[in-house]
């Protein structure tokens, strides 16, 4: 029996991750939004269920709300 190397990396496959937004106002939620993208595109190290469990658990809850869904970082982006 031959030990398997072990993988490199992990493998990222969560299924759909949700990234959910809210904000006071609708142009707000966009706002939002956009600094959102600004951000991560900066940040490639932030993995996408890391990103929505922070979206979750550090953000107040708001009138205004949008949830982005995608099957990896590049889709949610």
């Amino acid at each position: 029996d031959e030990a398997q190397p072990a993988p490199t990396a992990p493998v990222e496959d969560h299924g759909i991750v949700p990234w959910a937004l809210s904000a006071r106002s609708a142009e707000a939620l966009r706002a939002q939004a956009e600094r959102l993208r600004s951000y991560l595109v900066e940040r490639a190290e932030l993995g996408a269920l890391d990103v929505g469990h922070s979206l979750v658990a550090t953000r107040a809850a708001h009138e205004h709300r949008a949830v982005i869904v995608g099957a990896d970082r590049a889709e949610l982006l």
